[in-house]
């Protein structure tokens, strides 16, 4: 990020400059801080545009909720269906490098009365996967039409930004693998024809869904396939083990864990999946995790250590990040998304199988007042891709140690 845009952005928090009431722009993002996706600006409000299309930003916060400024997605690239429209779309989630943020939208074009297509009409690069990198720099592609025409696209998911998982729904899509995310030919396999998610990530070397729809089976948290896969048609296995509860995003740490307790994929990595939906109508967070007697990514494997109906304080949860606080390594910082803002909880139960207890939320963002704009999705802000030179040098340097270490085994 230059100096300009910082001395900018620090201005805009000293006045009170949200951007809800005006864009700080900015070009590149800050490690540490929150990124959403919103929906609407002060010249598209929800209020005209909510059954329609609307521009799309990714708006940067600080944990605190500070705001720093607002990148602009191209409104002839990507945009996403007003408020009164959109059914779980806008998802943002972060690239298993941490250096790409990836979503999906359409290629439809900005109107107050004319949303995107829901019946399998959208041709040629209709169909749109976003990524915006760590410096700022837009790219994507599009689904071929003719592979696959879903009614909605949710989420989109990748570990370099080469290529992504995307989520989407029945008919004509479900699921998708698209190469080719950071420009240059791109093709789309069809992984999942039938089915519907909501959100999907790759955490420890697995893919995982979140769905409330019944065309996946028992709505909840799922493994999808073995590993990472890439070609159709993987199988589901439901983990969470109490049926029906939606899964419209979810997050995973790591934390401290003890004998009664496994890796999720039962071999390393994550051991703690928090998950938020809104099963009829009831909102709720719940902590999920793996008994050591359990065998890892077999059916209902995955209890709720807790479960917390939060309808009052969120009435519309879409998506959760899950960061370790920054001052106390056991405890678990809950970031909420819903369309009116973003509220912070925080588990201090220290434990995969821990019960969070009571849950108090405070809301530390807001959306516009007067109604103006949305939030759709959360995700942790990504870090800058290296530049080609510096990995050059780096490499060279590498070269060096290794020659120089050469001469010393020599003299």
């Amino acid at each position: 990020m230059s100096k300009s845009i910082v001395l900018v952005a620090m201005i805009a928090a000293l006045v009170g400059v949200t951007s809800a009431r005006g864009e700080t722009l900015i070009t590149s993002f800050t490690p540490g801080d929150i990124v959403l996706m919103r929906g609407g600006d002060a010249a598209h409000p929800q209020s005209t545009y909510g059954g329609g299309e609307v521009p799309a930003y990714l708006d940067e916060y600080t944990p605190a909720g500070v705001y720093v400024g607002s990148y602009a997605i191209p409104t002839d690239t990507l945009t996403l269906p007003g408020s009164t429209q959109n059914s779980h779309e806008g998802r943002l989630n972060l690239s298993g490098d941490g250096q790409y943020l990836n979503f999906a939208g359409y290629q439809q074009a900005v109107s107050s009365s004319t949303p995107r297509v829901t019946d399998g009409t959208g041709t040629g690069s209709y169909y749109q996967v976003g990524q915006v990198s760590g410096n700022g720099v837009y790219s994507g592609a599009s689904l071929n039409t003719a592979v696959a025409t879903p009614q909605f696209l949710r989420a989109a998911y990748s570990n370099n930004g080469t290529a992504a998982w995307v989520a989407s729904k029945n008919p004509n899509g479900g699921l998708e693998y698209v190469t080719g995310t950071g420009g240059g030919p791109s093709t789309t396999t069809a992984l999942q024809t039938t089915t519907d998610w909501r959100d999907l990530k790759v955490q420890s070397g697995q893919l995982y869904g979140g769905t409330g729809s019944s065309s996946v089976g028992v709505h909840g948290f799922y493994a999808i396939g073995s590993g990472q896969p890439t070609a159709a048609t993987p199988a589901n296995t439901l983990l969470s083990n109490s049926g029906n509860n939606s899964v419209s995003g979810f997050a995973a740490v790591t934390l401290p864990g003890n004998a009664s307790v496994q890796p999720i994929n039962g071999v390393s990595g994550v051991n703690t999946e928090y998950v938020i939906g809104d099963p009829s109508g009831q909102a709720y967070i719940g902590k999920l995790y793996t008994p050591s007697s359990g065998t890892a990514l077999t059916t209902s494997v995955m209890p709720f250590a807790s479960r917390q109906i939060i309808t009052t304080a969120i009435p519309g949860p879409e998506g959760i990040i899950a960061n370790i606080d920054p001052t106390n390594s056991s405890w678990v910082d809950l970031f909420v998304v819903a369309a009116d803002g973003v509220y912070l909880a925080i588990d201090k139960s220290g434990s995969p199988n821990g019960s969070f207890g009571t849950l108090s939320f405070t809301k530390i963002i807001s959306a516009a007042a007067d109604g103006s704009t949305t939030f759709y999705g959360i995700a942790n802000a990504p870090t800058a891709v290296p530049e080609p030179g510096t990995i050059v040098l780096a490499g060279l340097g590498i070269v060096g140690l290794v020659v120089a270490r050469l001469r010393k085994r020599t003299n």
